[in-house]
């Protein structure tokens, strides 16, 4: 502890007062206690490989491979990916306790402690293999029985093994970084089988924008591929849009301008749904699952989050809602190392709460109003009696087109730029409302799984107001010679142009113009 001692008037052999004296003392903490105190930072398993996987995106990784090893309960944890690596000054700032390291705009890494808390939150040893392009082969240690030892924080630089140097070829392709993680702790070595299956699940959560993005990163646990899971459902046709994607703009403490994103989605209704088991299944229907889920530079970090905001309860079952903020609104969302606890400013709370009000309160309002499907009955829609019309005079409708192919063979065939519906709908549905369609489109062909050709509806374009809202129950039948006229526009443009790219763009572009022709004429 740092000194200070003042000297007393009689201190002062010349009887006069003397200035306060200071004595300054730079003390060494005690290494082994503190990194002690950061693996107790509260990491579980899969919150720790997260954080370590966070290192890999950050690199640019376009394969991230997690393996975990071991007999009953997991001995080992190894990241591999094919990012850009490190030097060997890269390294040593990476396993730096705080790295100094400037963080660009959108990184994921806040503390300068991820890679080291996680790892350590886990087991005993830390070793990283890692080859920037052009550079060497390096191998890099952190052992906490020898930081003990030395009470030092000691990294150790060591010669890879003959096969270590042959599995980091083989995980990373020859650039990239393995990180090991053994010594497991007894009270952090969980089932192996119950391990992975929560791994695989919170990296299809984390990860899943990115798994889904133009240029996608793709995740393996334990050499089997990771799907993407998107808590909203966001474009899913059956998922209604509660609040449409809203900006909220706030100023931080140096006066520049930060912007926030939030929307919110109602998930279906199991019990009106025929296959009710199936619903709440796929769409994870379940209490733990209910709320907000907060997400910095496009990486979830808090899920089903109640931010103080409400109180999950049985008619907010189907409530999910997003929040989602850069970097550069840190100061407004305080969080732990561990990323496991949010606290909103003031100022964020008090719009949040102003914007979500009226969602929650349709969310209960719909879960309420459900009507219960038994067995038997068919699901209420606008769109049945234009559904059941196309479904049974499809065959007899014109292509344009001499060859005699079925709708599968020709969806096989058919340009990879036509959207496909991912899971086949129940009663053949052709006309399928979605909450939005890229660039404001108000119609968009799409094939199901037997390549039969539906049109997508955006119902956030001012024409599904005006016509499908306004006279859905007024005049039913102004609405099923819509739907026969957006479903064959849709048709035409699949026949047309099914296999040229060319001519799929071009009608793109068409549906482009038209849609935002129609917006400007209806917008009041």
């Amino acid at each position: 502890m740092a000194t200070t001692a003042a000297s007393s008037p009689s201190d002062n052999k010349s009887g006069r007062r003397s200035e306060s004296q200071t004595r300054e003392v730079t003390i060494r903490p005690s290494i082994p206690r503190v990194l002690e105190a950061v693996r107790r930072i509260g990491h579980s398993p899969e919150d720790a490989i997260l954080d370590l996987v966070d290192n890999s995106v950050q690199n640019h990784a376009t394969i991230v491979g997690v393996v975990l090893s071991g007999q009953k309960s997991f001995e080992q944890i190894e990241i591999a990916d094919d990012g850009s690596g490190m030097d060997e000054l890269r390294l040593e700032e990476a396993l730096r306790l705080g790295s100094l390291v400037e963080y660009p705009p959108d990184s994921l890494s806040k503390y300068g402690l991820g890679m080291k808390a996680a790892a350590l939150s886990q087991g005993r040893r830390l070793t990283v293999l890692t080859r920037a392009d052009g550079h060497s082969l390096l191998k890099a240690e952190l052992d906490l029985e020898i930081i003990a030892a030395r009470d030092d924080y000691v990294v150790r630089f060591l010669q890879p093994t003959t096969e270590e140097a042959e599995t980091f070829e083989a995980r990373t392709g020859g650039v990239g970084t393995l990180i090991r993680v053994d010594g497991i702790y007894p009270d952090s070595a969980k089932g192996l089988a119950a391990t992975l299956n929560r791994v695989r699940y919170a990296v299809a959560e984390t990860y899943h924008r990115f798994m889904t993005a133009n240029d996608p990163v793709h995740f393996l646990v334990n050499g089997k591929e990771v799907e993407a899971f998107d808590p909203l459902f966001v474009g899913d046709p059956a998922v209604t849009a509660l609040l449409e994607p809203k900006k909220l703009d706030f100023v931080d403490a140096t006066g520049h301008k930060v912007v926030i994103s939030v929307r919110a989605n109602q998930l279906p209704h199991p019990p009106s749904q025929l296959d009710r088991r199936q619903t709440k299944e796929r769409y994870d229907i379940k209490q733990k699952n209910i709320g907000v889920y907060v997400y910095r530079a496009n990486r979830l970090i808090r899920r089903a989050e109640t931010l103080g905001l409400f109180t999950p309860e049985t008619k907010l079952l189907a409530f999910r809602a997003s929040i989602d903020f850069s970097p550069d609104a840190d100061e407004f969302f305080s969080s732990d190392v561990a990323k496991r606890r949010i606290v909103l400013a003031d100022a964020v709370r008090t719009k949040l709460e102003d914007l979500l009000r009226p969602a929650l309160h349709q969310s209960r309002d719909l879960w309420k109003s459900a009507k219960r499907v038994e067995p038997g009955q068919s699901e209420p829609t606008p769109h049945k009696a234009a559904n059941s019309q196309i479904n049974s005079k499809d065959s007899l409708l014109s292509t344009g087109r001499k060859e005699k192919l079925s709708p599968k063979d020709k969806a096989a065939k058919a340009s990879k730029k036509i959207p496909r519906l991912s899971a086949e709908h129940r009663d053949k549905i052709r006309i399928i409302e979605v909450p939005e369609l890229p660039d404001g489109l108000l119609w968009q062909p799409v094939l199901d799984k037997n390549g039969q050709v539906c049109v997508r509806i955006n119902m956030g374009h001012p024409f599904h107001d005006k016509i499908y809202k306004s006279y859905k129950d007024e005049d039913p039948d102004l609405v099923e010679a819509v739907d026969y006229l957006l479903w064959a526009l849709a048709h035409a443009e699949y026949n047309i142009g099914y296999d040229e790219d060319g001519k799929i763009e071009m009608m793109e572009e068409l549906r482009r113009f038209a849609s935002a022709n129609l917006r400007r004429l209806l917008f009041e």
